[in-house]
């Protein structure tokens, strides 16, 4: 595949791991965080 074909995928993926990432870091409550429980 040619650098200009695969970038696109490539920076898909990246902005998927970065959000990941973010998201991993964060401690974000959600309102039915009471029925799931989750240790982090």
């Amino acid at each position: 595949m040619d650098f200009l074909t695969a970038f696109p995928y490539v920076g898909i993926i990246l902005l998927i791991l970065l959000n990941v990432l973010m998201v991993a870091r964060q401690n974000i409550e959600v309102e039915d965080s009471k029925e799931i429980e989750s240790d982090l």
